[in-house]
């Protein structure tokens, strides 16, 4: 090889973009990814949220309702959006004079992302709402 034909390679550029981008392409698609990964995880409290708000709805309008009304409340929601049911407690209690629904619930989703681990992630949602006479 010569000294010329040398500093004609150290010289050409054309393979640059491909090797950039295979060097900051994966970092790219693992923020894609990791985005996804958030929403998805948002979207899944946010849905016991509301289901809660389904069950501590029946609780304010019923003063009969009872353990598993509630739960069933719940976990219709939460069926209907393709989530699994979640462990609800519903207790009636006291405060400042005032009758008030304590309710809460839990579910635990499985989380796998490609090439690196598997998460359990744990829900909690609890509400309080007084109960109409």
């Amino acid at each position: 090889m010569t000294q010329s034909h040398l500093h004609r390679l150290l010289r050409d550029r054309s393979g640059t973009t491909a090797i950039e981008f295979a060097i900051l392409g994966n970092v790219f698609f693992m923020f894609i990814a990791s985005i996804f990964y958030l929403s998805m995880m948002y979207w899944h409290s946010e849905s016991l949220n509301y289901a809660l708000e389904l069950g501590s709805r029946l609780a304010t309008t019923n003063t009969s309702a009872t353990q598993s009304q509630v739960q069933s409340a719940v976990n219709a929601y939460l069926t209907q959006v393709g989530l699994p049911s979640a462990n609800v407690t519903y207790s009636v209690g006291s405060s400042g004079g005032v009758t008030v629904a304590n309710i809460s619930a839990s579910m635990t989703e499985s989380y796998t992302v490609p090439f690196f681990n598997h998460w359990n992630i744990t829900y909690t949602s609890t509400t309080q709402v007084p109960q109409s006479s």
